[in-house]
């Protein structure tokens, strides 16, 4: 009696084990099929094709060797307290990035790109800042990011001048879904005459998706029927012959690479691993530390004479990337780390467009 009892019970329990199984799939793929309905403004992919994507972010991904072929050159924490004690604080004078650009020039680098701010006057005088626009002016591989926001701006004598200076040639066979609210308008450019010396200005507006999450990065702006380039799309335009920009559905094409978009025209980012912070770091046979302010202590002991402890020439033929890493400034949540570097998250993209190496969203019938 005791032994019917007990398997009338475990067929019971199975019984109602199978039975809240089916509900509880029933319930997931009701969700699931809810979620695909949202608009696609609202997200790139629902909750759990994100998990997917986390879980293969961290578990299956491995670093193409053209990571090697970007340097990221860090504003640390370690940067500022070495430049507080010479009274300098934050922003540095510009004279500083200056020699950042006359040294990467002189290493034969292929680009240097700046992930900062120049939009308000230097705090060190109008000099500081006609100093630096000279020396970005002796070299058209520097790129700069302008602001793309939604507040309207006064415009000065130059602006609309900008406007059609920096915007690309695209051809668009299929319209992008995009939600930003930046208009013509809004934009604003670096002071002064940095505007005129640069050759490349471009918009960083990266993208979140509904859970604060970054995973994607925007490759061309729309403006008042004028195109602009994300810097790693500009970086590989320029370095590509600029050739061709077209939209297609699903695709970007810039010049020989064919890159996976959404909707919104944004790509998805492929990133290389939980704790990947730097890149190739600047020296890659020097055991220094590698931020910012060691490489401009380098170019001032090469500019007097003195042997630098990272040669130029360490630098040839790599794109160079200069950004603030440090806490409380730009620092973005992604599915590898929570506090990871805004600069990375571009020249990641840039490391995927390089070699060709993408993340791609199934198509939403599966």
């Amino acid at each position: 009696m005791k032994k019917k009892r007990e398997r009338f019970d475990k067929e019971k329990f199975d019984r109602l084990k199978l039975r809240s199984t089916i509900v509880a799939v029933i319930i997931l793929c009701g969700v699931s099929a809810g979620s695909k309905l949202m608009p696609a403004s609202e997200r790139l992919l629902d909750r759990w094709d994100m998990a997917v994507y986390d879980l293969a972010i961290k578990k299956l991904v491995i670093k193409p060797s053209s990571v090697e072929d970007i340097v990221s050159v860090p504003i640390t924490a370690e940067s500022l307290e070495f430049y507080r004690e010479s009274e300098f604080g934050w922003p540095w004078p510009r004279e500083l990035h200056g020699s950042l650009v006359k040294f990467c020039k002189t290493g034969g680098a292929k680009a240097l790109f700046f992930d900062l701010l120049f939009t308000d006057n230097s705090p060190y005088g109008p000099a500081d800042d006609g100093v630096f626009a000279e020396l970005v002016g002796e070299w058209n591989s520097v790129y700069l990011i302008g602001e793309f926001g939604k507040d309207k701006i006064t415009k000065k004598d130059s602006y609309d001048a900008n406007l059609k200076k920096f915007s690309v040639p695209v051809t668009v066979n299929h319209p992008m879904k995009r939600t930003k609210e930046a208009q013509p308008e809004t934009v604003r450019f670096p002071v002064r005459k940095i505007p005129d010396s640069v050759s490349h200005m471009c918009d960083p507006t990266v993208p979140t998706d509904f859970d604060g999450k970054f995973r994607r990065y925007y490759l061309i702006t729309e403006l008042g029927g004028r195109y602009y380039l994300a810097p790693a799309a500009a970086m590989i335009w320029n370095l590509e012959g600029r050739g061709p920009i077209v939209v297609d559905k699903g695709w970007i094409s810039i010049g020989r690479h064919r890159i996976p978009v959404d909707e919104e025209g944004a790509m998805l980012v492929k990133y290389y691993g939980e704790g990947f912070k730097v890149f190739a770091p600047v020296g890659p046979k020097s055991k220094r530390a590698t931020g910012a302010h060691c490489l401009v202590q380098d170019a001032s002991a090469l500019e007097e004479g003195r042997t630098p402890g990272i040669m130029p020439t360490e630098l040839g033929g790599k794109i160079v990337i200069v950004g603030a890493y440090f806490p409380g400034n730009d620092m973005k949540d992604t599915p590898v780390d929570h506090y990871y570097p805004g600069m990375e998250i571009g020249a990641t993209a840039l490391a995927n467009i390089l070699a060709d190496d993408y993340m791609m969203e199934m198509p939403r019938i599966w």
